[in-house]
C-alpha cells in the first residue's frame, strides 16, 4: 500500500503497479454541472414521471442501467422537453443519456 500526501508518497507495504485512466466516455460528453440539461424530480419513485428539460432540442434519450444495459431509447424527439415514465423499474441508480448538440449523462435515482 502506498499513501499519497501533498505530491509525495510513503511506501507502507509491498509495491503494486497500477495505471490511472480517464473516466471519460467521449470527447463530446459534458458534465451536468453546466445546467444545460435538467432532470427532475430526482430521486423519483417507480411509476412516477421524470421530466427532462434542455436548452437545446433533444435528439435522443437513452436510459441505461448501472451495468450498462440499454433499457429504453427514444429518437427524433426534436423538442426541448421530454417526460420519461419509470414503469417497472426497480429501485436503483440509472443513467439518462440526453443527446443534444452535446452528450449529457445524468444520474437518475429511483427509490
Amino acid at each position: 500500500m502506498v499513501m499519497f500526501t501533498n505530491d509525495s508518497y510513503t511506501e507502507v507495504s509491498n509495491r503494486k503497479q497500477f495505471q490511472v485512466t480517464s473516466g471519460s466516455l467521449g470527447t463530446d460528453e459534458v458534465k451536468s454541472t453546466e445546467k444545460n440539461v435538467v432532470l427532475y424530480p430526482n430521486p423519483t419513485k417507480p411509476g412516477e414521471p421524470t421530466f427532462i428539460k434542455s436548452d437545446y432540442p433533444i435528439e435522443k434519450i437513452e436510459l441505461v442501467s448501472a451495468s450498462g444495459q440499454l433499457l429504453y431509447e427514444s429518437k427524433n424527439i426534436n423538442n426541448q422537453r421530454f417526460s420519461l415514465v419509470n414503469e417497472n423499474l426497480p429501485k436503483g441508480i440509472y443513467f439518462v443519456k440526453v443527446h443534444t448538440r452535446k452528450l449529457f449523462t445524468l444520474k437518475l435515482v429511483i427509490q
